[in-house]
């Protein structure tokens, strides 16, 4: 996923590739979940992309206990 992108992809329903991903049946949720439980739990999640293909980064940061 390219930098322009990520500020969107933890919205709920948002995907890169809409049309190819409704076809498989995928949702668009995974990240926007994510980021709710790990916020409810005091932590925070970073993304990071050099662009289509070039794989992405997710960084998980828990609270301290």
């Amino acid at each position: 996923m390219g930098p322009a992108i990520i500020p969107s992809m933890f919205q709920m329903f948002e995907q890169a590739h809409e049309a190819s991903r409704r076809r498989k049946g995928e949702l668009g949720i995974g990240l926007s979940v994510a980021r709710s439980l790990i916020a409810t739990h005091g932590g925070t999640i970073e993304a990071s992309g050099d662009g289509p293909r070039r794989g992405s980064r997710f960084i998980i940061n828990p609270a301290p206990v």
